[in-house]
């Protein structure tokens, strides 16, 4: 049964109940061969209330008065190893948020085990599925018993706001057996990806780990032998590589950073329908070397929205027969990525088709067509030679 962490603020009472901290999975099954028994191991973390251990539960911490700017240390609570296989405490994290949230933003906490701070952040930051990783892990052996505080700072700027208000939720440590690495890939919002293919340098090639399920994670054991290796990861063409000491860090989190691809008119109105194109990163270890690939498809908010790793890319725009050349952008710089056409005039009204400067093929010209920026050349029905004309975005552009 798990208890609830509690939280008032200011003058009110602060209680903190540390519960129902679990593992991340366990392993009891059985398998049999004529009179010969083979039993897995047991994963399990358990902590010390009312002087006994008890699997999977925690001591219950108070804490009362806290003011603004204050600090408290809450425990120290003993932790231990109650199964049959050494494992590590690689992360914290906080579920099932009941009154106000944003007392959550106000308190800054730090979790140390035996005096080592492994964690430090907002409490808030432990309700994102990307976060709350520990930047050392702790590992136990089987009936190994560690100690863990967690100092607690409310922020000077907690003001009278937010005097009479509560916060519960669940709070929950994770562990994993210690040579298991786990590499794993969210979006921007925490939510797991799938389709992202990871590998490992092991001393002489890469060894593929595989490609991300719906859990968006892959966890794999590594060989006992390997100290530090690189972790690769490929998304959507883009390869990332990290040199990492899987002994003291074993857990990888990759997070994707949104994108907008947007297509508007030469009033600044939106065009769907257009087809926004990313270019493959050169090192990717799969069939492509550096051409693009659609990313989608403008919708009726002439838009296209996607996740990808935090680099640069080079993108481009398609739309009546004719793509932009590419151009390059780091997301985490520019999330939002905007191309616009210009309107082209025939003065005459003859004009009936067009086609993009140096190739392309002729398509059908409509009086104040929009056309993405670039050079066309446009045929006239009244025996006017072809004219070459520059597309300016934003602007009107006249022909014959």
């Amino acid at each position: 049964m798990k208890k609830r962490f509690i939280l008032a603020a200011l003058s009110v009472i602060l209680i903190f109940g540390l519960a129902g901290m679990g593992t991340m999975a366990w392993f009891t099954s059985r398998a049999e061969s004529n009179e010969n028994t083979f039993v897995t191991g047991t994963l399990r973390l358990g902590g010390k209330i009312d002087g006994t251990f008890e699997k999977e539960k925690f001591a219950t911490l108070n804490l009362e008065n806290m003011q603004p700017n204050e600090s408290r240390t809450l425990g120290p609570v003993e932790l231990k190893n109650m199964g049959t296989l050494p494992l590590k405490i690689y992360r914290i994290n906080a579920a099932n948020p009941e009154g106000n949230l944003e007392l959550a933003g106000m308190l800054e906490i730090e979790v140390k085990f035996d005096g080592t701070t492994v964690y430090t952040g907002r409490l808030s930051d432990l309700f994102v599925n990307s976060k709350g990783f520990f930047t050392l892990e702790q590992k136990l052996a089987p009936d190994a018993v560690t100690s863990m505080t967690v100092d607690i700072h409310m922020d000077e700027l907690a003001d009278d706001t937010y005097q009479n208000n509560s916060l519960t939720c669940d709070l929950m440590l994770n562990a994993v057996q210690t040579n298991k690495t786990t590499v794993m890939i969210m979006d921007s919002l925490g939510s797991p990806l799938e389709g992202a293919y990871f590998s490992y340098w092991n001393g002489q090639k890469w060894v593929s780990l595989g490609t991300t399920d719906s859990s968006g994670s892959i966890g794999s054991i590594l060989p006992p032998n390997l100290t530090t290796t690189h972790v690769q990861i490929t998304y959507r063409g883009y390869t990332r590589t990290v040199n990492q000491n899987i002994q003291n860090q074993s857990f990888f989190v990759f997070g994707t950073a949104p994108v907008t691809v947007k297509l508007v008119g030469s009033d600044g109105q939106p065009i769907p329908g257009a087809v926004a194109y990313v270019s493959y990163a050169p090192d990717y270890p799969g069939p492509t070397d550096g051409s693009y690939r659609a990313l989608g498809t403008t919708d009726e908010n002439g838009e296209v929205k996607a996740e990808l790793l935090p680099y640069d890319y080079y993108f481009q725009m398609s739309y009546k027969n004719a793509t932009t050349n590419g151009i390059s952008y780091n997301i985490a710089d520019h999330p939002v990525i905007t191309f616009q056409t210009g309107k082209v005039h025939s003065d005459s009204g003859k004009c009936v088709s067009f086609y993009k400067s140096g190739g392309g093929s002729w398509t059908n010209f409509v009086q104040d067509i929009e056309l993405l920026p670039m050079s066309c050349v446009f045929r006239f029905s009244d025996g006017n030679p072809n004219e070459i004309a520059t597309v300016v975005a934003g602007q009107v552009t006249n022909i014959h």
